[in-house]
């Protein structure tokens, strides 16, 4: 061998992380610390560093160093429920710049995955397959940088599932950002296929139930490391759902129920199904602006718009009630809901043999106007039912 250096082999043996903390005390304590961050466990691993010091002055002492890592049984779990896989078997390989290229086949929430990384210049680059190709299988390509000690994720995903269920959703872009207060931003849509699931991501346990559709959502999100709440995003989300349930009502809907007597009309202070719940919201850092909403509660049909002030604690909302004229025993319903408002009803079908949807639906719509503290706020009717619109 060359006698002006020295090549030193190193094995080292230990179970997942510990492994890590071998390289985050050697030259390569960047990626090592970078290691340690991922939420990976593991039944063994092996990690083979190599050593090559110079002796010459001539050769400036520059130190070669690089390694393999093989990694068996590992699991992980990326902020509770982002991503949950497991793999058998993961080796990766790396030099004192860092990754240099990682191959596992990953078991996720729903599908088996090929995910190989690759180091180009001073990213590197992930893409995963699935290991039999279908329909809706999630694919992606994602971008990770600087390769030394990664703080930045972008991405394009399709058929992404997350571990508590609910939707298959495709990221057109997805920015993370790992330095200090972690945030991310998303661009895409979902098929929704239980929204009451796909809520328990964000921390809404027992809050909806069920219901099927589509969303479409340009989004960012601040601090994730803690749960995900409206104070944190900012951007726009539209939702489109069917045939499901608002199980916990906030208080200031279960209000709404109480001041609009929409008990007569079957509606329960405890929980709402809904046959279809539509909405176009905006964020903005604690402010929650709902330009347009649309409930169907079978007999009755809910428009509401209006903004809630998550830092001040207050609310400002208009909400049009109409009952659904075509329900069955609606004109009873709509007698007990509001005495005065079944009888214009029946007034109006003594003068007009065949009225239209929209002159019915302006005499039956009720409008409310919802405000004050979010935890104490108040209904009062705006526009009172009048004898004069059945004539208008």
């Amino acid at each position: 061998s060359d006698k002006s250096q020295i090549d030193i082999s190193v094995k080292a043996l230990s179970t997942v992380p510990n492994a890590f903390r071998y390289l985050a005390a050697s030259p390569l304590k960047s990626l090592g610390n970078a290691f340690l961050s991922l939420p990976l466990l593991g039944e063994s691993q092996t990690t083979r560093l190599q050593i090559n010091v110079p002796l010459a002055k001539s050769l400036n002492r520059d130190v070669k160093l690089s390694g393999q890592s093989t990694l068996k049984n590992v699991s992980f779990d990326i902020k509770g429920g982002i991503y949950k896989g497991t793999s058998e078997q993961l080796e990766l390989s790396f030099d004192k710049n860092g990754l240099i290229d990682l191959n596992a086949v990953v078991k996720g929430p729903a599908d088996i995955s090929q995910v190989k990384v690759t180091r180009d210049s001073d990213y590197l680059l992930g893409i995963i397959e699935p290991v039999t190709p279908a329909e809706g299988a999630l694919r992606g390509r994602v971008k990770i940088t600087p390769t030394s000690s990664p703080n930045f994720v972008t991405a394009q995903l399709t058929g992404y599932k997350p571990r508590n269920g609910g939707s298959s959703i495709n990221f057109d872009y997805l920015g993370w950002d790992l330095s200090g207060k972690q945030s991310v931003s998303i661009k895409g849509n979902a098929d929704v296929y239980n929204f009451g699931e796909l809520c328990q991501l964000f921390g809404l346990d027992g809050k909806f139930k069920d219901g099927k559709g589509t969303m479409n959502f340009d989004l960012s999100l601040t601090n994730i490391q803690s749960t995900i709440g409206a104070q944190a995003i900012e951007g726009e989300l539209t939702v489109d759902l069917k045939k499901g349930e608002i199980s916990e009502l906030p208080r200031a809907a279960v209000t709404v129920v109480d001041v609009a007597n929409l008990n007569a009309l079957g509606i329960k202070s405890q929980s709402l199904e809904y046959e279809f719940m539509k909405g176009d919201l905006k964020f903005q850092r604690g402010m929650l602006e709902i330009t347009k909403s649309d409930i169907g509660l079978g007999i009755i049909e809910v428009k509401l718009n209006g903004t809630i002030d998550y830092l001040q604690r207050n609310l400002n909302m208009t909400l049009n009630i109409t009952p659904n004229l075509g329900a069955p025993a609606a004109a009873l319903a709509i007698g007990l809901w509001n005495p005065l408002v079944g009888l214009g009803l029946f007034g109006l079908s003594l003068f007009q043999d065949k009225a239209s949807d929209s002159a019915l639906n302006r005499v039956v719509t009720q409008t409310y106007k919802l405000e004050g503290p979010i935890d104490d706020s108040k209904v009062h009717l705006v526009r009172p039912f009048n004898f004069k619109d059945i004539f208008n």
